[in-house]
């Protein structure tokens, strides 16, 4: 008898989580942020999910009862120990505020960027002027401005 993958291993864990919570193959995704046919081909053995997203599918399925969490983590590698007892407690991050968060991070990295560009050119405008008033060309005012 042939030994089953563990990706064999965790798509029948998966199969038998999603109906016991009653979710979709779209509804899983949704949960974990991938698309439905991420959610297929691992619940067929086709793929075995990657570390990055281990957590989002243990936190997506928090609402099983513990013994199955606890197997679904170990299947995806993840010490069924440090699970916390009360499974909505389970502290991963979830990928929907992660990218509230990142988006707001990029929103405020953005303005900086902008403001900082702002004084740049605020602070070379009257040196460009200067150096059209002189008549100097890119090349000049580059040396001068090496040489000091």
């Amino acid at each position: 008898m042939a030994k089953e993958t563990k990706a064999v291993v965790f798509g029948r864990l998966l199969i038998a989580s999603a109906g016991a919570l009653h979710l979709t193959q779209k509804a899983l995704g949704e949960r974990i942020g991938v698309s439905q046919r991420t959610i297929a081909r691992w619940a067929y053995g086709g793929w075995y999910p990657p570390s990055s997203q281990r957590y989002a599918i243990v936190y997506a399925l928090r609402d099983l009862p513990r013994p199955q969490l606890e197997a679904i983590a170990a299947s995806l590698g993840l010490d069924p120990g440090s699970i916390p007892v009360a499974s909505a407690a389970i502290r991963v991050v979830d990928p929907a505020a992660t990218r509230e968060a990142l988006e707001a991070a990029m929103f405020r990295a953005s303005s900086q960027l902008e403001a900082s560009a702002r004084k740049v050119k605020e602070a070379f405008l009257p040196l460009l002027a200067r150096v059209a008033a002189l008549g100097l060309d890119a090349h000049q005012a580059h040396a001068i401005l090496s040489a000091r």
